[in-house]
């Protein structure tokens, strides 16, 4: 197993302020710096590769968000098309795929035994996706349905509008029939 950063094991609140640091893009040499006045005596190489990690980690995570406001963007257009249907089986995937990782080996061969807490939060958020998929079906049905019951509305008065038209036109039965048949117009 890869040893902890030596920034990992400084209190919190000298942590957070490094956290803060790397946020607002100050160098390597002034977090040192910052440390070496707040009393921490780290090297300059695990500052480094903690802002590398970091860095990196934050770059990771927006671009999770642009692709997350991209999918919701096509879910919420079409929340019956295949983002819909694709992103809960990813998350079920994503989730057993971190079981498999959590009860692997680790770097020294030894097998590191699957923390309780660990799976029980993976088993609330395989739930709670269960349920956010329902939930999402749920409204585009409802989307669904009102769509249709605008579209039989519609149809209704376009109809009484026929008839009205057609009797102070003098419009055959056989021609109201066609018109009624190719608007999709039903009784």
């Amino acid at each position: 197993m890869a040893r902890r950063s030596s920034i990992t094991q400084l209190d919190a609140p000298i942590q957070a302020e490094v956290q803060r640091l790397v946020r607002e893009g100050w160098t390597i040499d002034d977090i040192v710096a910052e440390l070496a006045k707040l009393g921490a005596k780290v090297s300059r190489s695990a500052v480094g590769r903690y802002v590398q990690h970091a860095r990196k980690t934050m770059e990771a995570y927006t671009q999770a968000q642009e692709v997350s406001r991209v999918w919701l963007d096509k879910l919420e257009s079409e929340p019956n098309g295949d983002v819909a249907r694709l992103l809960p089986e990813m998350l079920r995937a994503l989730a057993f795929k971190t079981v498999e990782q959590m009860a692997g080996e680790s770097e020294d061969g030894t097998v590191e035994p699957i923390k309780p807490m660990d799976v029980m939060l993976l088993a609330k958020a395989v739930k709670d996706l269960g349920g956010a998929s329902k939930d999402m079906f749920a409204i585009a049905k409802l989307r669904s349905d009102a769509a249709d019951k605008a579209r039989r509305e519609l149809l209704a008065e376009q109809s009484v509008k026929l008839d009205t038209m057609a009797k102070a036109n003098g419009v055959t039965d056989a021609t109201l029939a066609l018109i009624r048949e190719k608007l999709g117009i039903t009784a």
